[in-house]
């Protein structure tokens, strides 16, 4: 009979036992270290994803742009004019000139409604305003290009970067769109809370196609509206994105960025403070202020230094 020596017989079973091998961990410097790499990462990739963004919303909004000038070409080469805009001729303002003056305002409004519906109204359609009818009922602007089906989907009025930072939502699709709530209440209407008891329907893009044609407004020499074909100068603006100064611009990566713009020939054009520095004088103060601070202060207005920037703004784009 073998004997077993205990000592060999665990040596032998040392041997074939499966080796563990161990791993030394990280150190809370080395944890330390690899967290801080990946913040200063995203410190620097962070940025650049936001500008790709609105880059890409540029790029789309710029779309949308190109959608309407197609039909507004097809719609003057069947009505062999332009579309009315609501200036000289069309609407009258409560100053001197029977609508030579007319507020910025006015152009980036398409119709009136009976508040809270999505009925158009009739007789003038407008907020008291003395005596003087300041709106007819129809369509207007570039509502003209639904009215007649040359857009099919009223999210081709809206610029996809949203509405203006202030906080003004009534410049997006979802303001006028209330199928969600009542299907039968989709764009345009202003049945739902969020516009609730408004009257206006307004897109974010502005209609204002200039003419070759100047005249004095305020003390400032400009395009006069363009109602004709003859009239319009292609290389002026015939509409943008909304312009109604600094703080309602839907375009911004830290701050202002710019604005779209479609000229007489139809092509697009971005249009940067740094590419028309003239256009865009962002100064608080001034003859021609676009308001650091609030739309409201200067070109929001309806009459006055208002109308003078937003013809100065528009009259200086770069085709």
């Amino acid at each position: 009979m073998q004997t077993i020596n205990p000592i060999n017989e665990f040596k032998r079973q040392a041997e074939t036992r499966p080796v563990r091998k161990t791993f030394a961990g990280f150190t809370l410097i080395e944890l330390l270290v690899v967290i801080a790499i990946i913040a200063i990462l995203a410190a620097m990739l962070l940025p650049a994803l936001a500008r790709a963004k609105q880059t890409a919303l540029r790029t789309s909004c710029m779309s949308n742009m190109k959608q309407c000038a197609v039909g507004w070409a097809m719609y003057t080469t069947e009505y062999n004019a332009l579309m009315p805009c609501n200036w000289p001729g069309i609407c009258v303002d409560n100053v001197l000139g029977a609508g030579s003056s007319s507020s910025p305002w006015r152009t980036h409004e398409i119709e009136r409604v009976v508040p809270g519906s999505s009925t158009m109204a009739t007789g003038d359609g407008t907020t008291t305003s003395g005596t003087v009818n300041q709106t007819k009922s129809g369509w207007w602007n570039i509502g003209h290009l639904w009215e007649n089906k040359y857009i099919a989907n009223g999210k081709v009025f809206y610029c996809p970067a949203g509405g203006p930072p202030a906080g003004n939502k009534n410049m997006t699709y979802a303001y006028y769109d209330n199928s969600a709530g009542t299907p039968s209440d989709a764009w345009p209407t202003t049945s739902g809370s969020q516009a609730a008891g408004d009257n206006e329907i307004r897109v974010a893009y502005d209609y204002f196609p200039q003419s070759k044609n100047t005249q004095l407004i305020n003390n400032f020499i400009g395009p006069q509206a363009s109602v004709s074909q003859g009239e319009l100068d292609p290389e002026k603006s015939i509409f943008a994105d909304q312009t109604m100064g600094y703080d309602s611009v839907s375009h911004r990566a830290g701050g202002f960025s710019g604005i779209n713009a479609i000229f007489g020939d139809t092509h697009a054009a971005w249009q940067s403070a740094k590419r028309t520095p003239t256009a865009f004088n962002l100064t608080s103060s001034g003859t021609y202020a676009w308001g650091l601070t609030s739309a409201s202060g200067s070109i929001g207005e309806s009459t006055g230094g208002g109308i003078v920037t937003y013809r100065y703004v528009h009259a200086n784009l770069l085709p």
